[in-house]
Parts: structure tokens; sequence; C-alpha cells
């Protein structure tokens, strides 16, 4: 579950998009796959992401609205709407505030 700050971002395309509306669903998975973001699985990276063209990107759902998108959303991170996953990185940034 998301706090509603919540983005996915492309290094190449310099583009941070955010969930702006579902924060519930900003990031969840199961134990036969890997991380999916946002409702509609704007995206979702496949168990078998690495052998496979299963993962897929269909941002719009949760993750971009509101968005401009320079081509076709749904190959706007990844090129394609299906793809094969090289290198997998998640981050988890979380703020700790001392008063």
């Amino acid at each position: 579950m998301g706090d509603g700050g919540d983005f996915l971002f492309s290094i190449t395309k310099k583009a941070k998009i955010l969930n702006n509306l579902y924060p519930v669903y900003a990031i969840y998975g199961t134990s036969s796959y890997f991380p999916t973001f946002g409702g509609g699985h704007d995206l979702h990276i496949s168990g078998n992401c690495f052998d496979s063209l299963n993962s897929y990107t269909n941002l719009g759902h949760s993750y971009g609205r509101n968005f401009y998108f320079d081509e076709v959303q749904s190959s706007y991170l990844a090129g394609s709407y299906n793809f094969r996953v090289k290198k997998l990185e998640v981050y988890l940034v979380s703020f700790v505030y001392d008063y």
C-alpha cells in the first residue's frame, strides 16, 4: 500500500509517473510473481520475467492519470506492451523524522 507519494520512473525518458488515483494499489505481489504496480497492473513483473515475455506495462490505471505520454502508454516504459526483464531493482525510500 502506498502513501500517495508513489511513482514509477523512466531513466531513459527522464519521466516521473505518479500514482495519482489508487494509492492502495501502489505495489503488491503474490508468491507467483514479482512486484506489480497499480490497479489494472500498470507495471506487472511476472515470476519468470527473466525467461519469458509475460511481464507487461499498461499505464494509465493508477499511474499516469493526467500524464502526457509522447507515445503509446502501453509501450512507454519498456518499449512494448510485453517485455523480458534483464535486470530488476526495486527500491523503498522511507523517511524518519526526528523532532
